[in-house]
């Protein structure tokens, strides 16, 4: 039961890393964690224990809210990257005002 309040208190941990953008941080968590759940691989818990059952819940719900927390952050940093590596031009017009397709730039549009 111990083993698995350090767990749930490194992932708690973990958030907080994750929320102050320390990737160091994060980066010793996650080697600590998977150290600790290969040490919890090896146990043998009663698992008709109520509160060993709500506590092995609790760190299951935890583990998600970070999952999640750090996917929605890196589809946010992509989203970003996505957004400034486009190449970003104004329209192009022929003489008669209609656009032409494919072109662009800004020695076409009269902006440098």
């Amino acid at each position: 039961m111990e083993k698995l309040q350090q767990l749930h208190d490194l992932i708690l941990e973990e958030r907080r890393a994750a929320i102050d953008l320390d990737n160091e941080r994060i980066e010793h968590l996650a080697e600590r964690k998977a150290e600790l759940l290969a040490e919890l691989h090896d146990l043998n818990f009663d698992t008709n224990d109520p509160a060993l059952r709500e506590l092995a819940q609790t760190i299951r719900d935890e583990n998600r809210r970070n999952a999640y927390l750090l996917w929605s952050s890196l589809r946010w940093v992509r989203d970003i990257l996505n957004f400034y590596s486009r190449q970003m031009t104004e329209p192009a017009y022929d003489p008669a005002g209609q656009p032409v397709p494919g072109g662009g730039g800004k020695l076409i549009s009269g902006k440098v």
